[in-house]
């Protein structure tokens, strides 16, 4: 696999060699300089065949979802990934118990980023209409002072 964008240099024949791209991925994008750096690797790492080792790419790839952790790149280009994830496992495993609670699992993760974003542009949302009043009642003191002093 290439170490800078992600995309892989030989054809992976086995659940085993998928694996250890997964794993090699994952320690590129820990080893990763920045966060543009771990995007990239993000979008362009491999997704394996194998139902369980295409799980574990996920869920990998979900815990990378935090934008507390990460910079504002590397949780998009998680979820982005995760969300492929859920539809190769939805075609390639169509039935499959196990891979039906794994697509239900990781939507319930990618649920709870897209409401925890929600929430912060709300709460981002009502800090910038404070400021905007807050700013105002002082425009209308000075104002109000400026009125009196020349009456």
């Amino acid at each position: 696999m290439c170490h800078f964008c992600g995309t892989l240099v030989t054809r992976i024949e086995s659940p085993e060699a998928e694996a250890e791209a997964i794993a090699e991925l994952h320690a590129a994008i820990t080893d990763a300089k920045d966060d543009k750096a771990r995007a990239r690797l993000l979008a362009n790492g491999p997704l394996p065949d194998d139902r369980d080792v295409l799980i574990d790419a996920a869920l990998r790839a979900s815990q990378l979802m935090s934008p507390k952790d990460y910079a504002d790149e590397t949780p998009h280009a998680a979820v982005r990934r995760v969300e492929a994830v859920c539809m190769k496992l939805r075609v390639l495993a169509a039935g499959d118990p196990v891979a039906d609670r794994g697509v239900h699992e990781l939507e319930k993760k990618l649920a709870g980023f897209k409401d925890g974003a929600a929430h912060e542009e709300r709460e981002g949302g009502k800090a910038v209409l404070v400021i905007l009043l807050v700013g105002l009642g002082l425009l209308g003191l000075i104002a109000f002072g400026i009125w009196s002093a020349a009456r």
